[in-house]
């Protein structure tokens, strides 16, 4: 009875040590997968631009180009823009911000879950683009005579830029939103 009692117990000594070595390789294989899974989260992430690229700039450019010319050569508009009050030339920069970040939060940062990329990315995305926008307005006038450094007031050079910019910016959003 005694050798029974030995060999039972030494045959659940063996099963335990099975269970444990078993138990052991769950557990590797268990954080492997872990590992494997935090790789595809990191690779599957939604892609939310930190970096600001020459291509990010000449998205932009191109999309403000295109944006601008919806208003840019009317001059029905050109003379609502420098007959307008700085009351309505507020709004409409007001409108710009609610459309230019509305463009990019629905198309890049909505679906991201991290607080601070769309705290702090998204601000620093539409300033870019916007003081992308507003430099092509400028320049894109004076390139065709339209603002005459010197001769054009500069309350009225302000104005336009600010009016015209509004489809600019949408522009430029929505062409940073093309990868």
């Amino acid at each position: 009875m005694a050798k029974r009692k030995s060999s039972r117990k030494s045959a659940e000594m063996r099963e335990l040590k099975k269970i444990e070595a078993e138990e052991e390789n769950i557990e590797r294989e268990l954080k492997k997968f872990e590992r494997d899974i935090e790789k595809l989260r990191t690779e599957i992430r939604p892609a939310a631009i930190e970096k600001f690229t020459t291509k990010d700039v000449a998205r932009g450019i191109v999309g403000a180009i295109f944006g601008m010319s919806i208003m840019a050569w009317h001059e029905g508009v050109r003379n609502a823009a420098i007959e307008m009050s700085f009351a309505n030339v507020i709004a409409i920069v007001l409108l710009t911000m609610v459309a230019g970040t509305s463009v990019l939060y629905f198309s890049q940062y909505r679906k991201i879950k991290e607080k601070w990329i769309v705290q702090q990315l998204l601000p620093k995305r539409f300033v870019f683009l916007y003081a992308l926008a507003m430099g092509i307005v400028f320049s894109v006038y004076v390139l065709f005579n339209i603002i005459q450094i010197g001769t054009t007031p500069t309350e009225d050079i302000i104005k336009l830029i600010l009016v015209v910019s509004l489809p600019a910016v949408i522009g430029a959003s929505t062409a940073d939103i093309i990868r």
